[in-house]
């Protein structure tokens, strides 16, 4: 049989505290050991130990970013499901084209974003940075 611990609200709170920040500690262990073992491959090539180091670290940042924008990419969804319920109703011209520009602003940045991590992921790539030669 189980054993049932009673905690505190306090207690529990600076549990779960303890344990994220462990978390991070050991991703961000794991991660410059990643990026350091990569900056030598840098080095063997000739790039230089922190050329590739820092290209790494990049890609890790940029692959981090798309993985938070995924509930980002649903909402643009949204978005571009109510620009066109809004072509349909029955308003001002002028009130519907100044909601539509501004829908079609946040869609077009987003994707513009998008688009640039994207570029750098693929330029990333392209070094083999994980390779020896």
């Amino acid at each position: 049989m189980k054993k049932v611990i009673k905690l505190t609200e306090s207690e529990l709170i600076d549990l779960i505290k303890k344990s994220l920040s462990e978390n991070e500690v050991e991703e961000g262990i794991i991660d410059d050991v990643k990026d350091t073992y990569r900056g030598l491959k840098g080095v063997a090539r000739g790039y230089g130990m922190d050329y590739f180091k820092s290209m790494s670290r990049l890609q890790s940042l940029i692959s981090k970013l798309k993985k938070l924008d995924v509930p980002n990419l649903k909402v643009m969804t949204e978005l571009t499901q109510l620009k066109n319920k809004v072509n349909s109703f029955n308003i001002p011209q002028q009130r519907k084209q100044n909601l539509i520009a501004l829908i079609d602003n946040s869609l077009y940045h987003f994707n513009q974003y998008n688009t640039i991590n994207d570029q750098i992921l693929n330029q990333i790539k392209t070094l083999n940075i994980d390779k020896w030669r």
